[in-house]
């Protein structure tokens, strides 16, 4: 298996529970069978060489050494995970029986007008300036064990209201701001091909309970063969 299928495995066999307002919310659970449950893990409260290679659950306020930046808008928080979400305005392409027919559309990935049946000239750029992304704090911990951060991506997510004026010059002369949002065109009411939006959401600042293997000091999952 690749390092990102891998990766995408053990995420998915970490148990995460969002304890806010007096309700229970599952963001990621093990596969049918698997034991990777809180209910099925030791509860502790923090790393015990004891429970070397025990599957455990610990609660509590994931904390870290530096928030999650990110490197390109250089838009800064005090989160554990960011996420940015980028759509194009594009020319997109709907068939039916009688015909086909284009239309601008937000897209948060690149539309190939090339593969048009209808050649009316209309084409969409061939990049995206930057793309979505997530971006993560360093050295995040929960309770004394190390924890891989993308793990709480979505937990309790909230947006993140972004401003122009805290963009790098050059492209805070690019956007404006758009109701908590990044606008790269002249009028969103009226968006041309190739205008981009831009908005952010961080997680998490609520408690939660993360089970899965002790390895040292690390809270990891199980690799789940194919």
């Amino acid at each position: 298996m690749g390092g990102s299928g891998m990766r995408a495995v053990a995420l998915a066999a970490i148990g995460v529970i969002v304890l806010a307002a007096g309700t229970t919310w599952w963001a990621l659970r093990g596969p049918a069978g698997d034991a990777a449950t809180a209910a099925g893990a030791k509860a502790v409260d923090a790393p015990d060489p004891s429970n070397e290679g025990l599957r455990v659950s610990v609660t509590g306020m994931p904390t870290f050494d530096a928030g999650a930046v990110d490197d390109e808008l250089r838009i800064a928080t005090h989160a554990t995970v960011l996420l940015r979400d980028v759509e194009m305005y594009q020319w997109q392409e709907q068939c039916v029986a009688n015909g086909c027919a284009q239309r601008g559309a937000w897209s948060a990935s690149l539309i190939d007008s090339s593969t048009f049946k209808e050649k009316t000239g209309n084409r969409n750029p061939a990049t995206l300036p930057f793309g979505s992304r997530m971006f993560t704090a360093t050295s995040v911990r929960l309770r004394g064990f190390s924890i891989e951060p993308a793990v709480l991506a979505g937990v309790a997510a909230r947006p993140r209201p972004a401003s122009a004026g805290e963009l790098p010059p050059n492209l805070a002369a690019i956007f404006r701001d758009d109701g908590g949002a990044l606008y790269s065109g002249e009028d969103i009411a009226n968006p041309a091909i190739g205008d981009l939006r831009v908005r952010f959401r961080v997680s998490t600042d609520a408690v939660v309970t993360l089970s899965g293997v002790q390895r040292g000091q690390s809270l990891v999952a199980t690799a789940i063969p194919d």
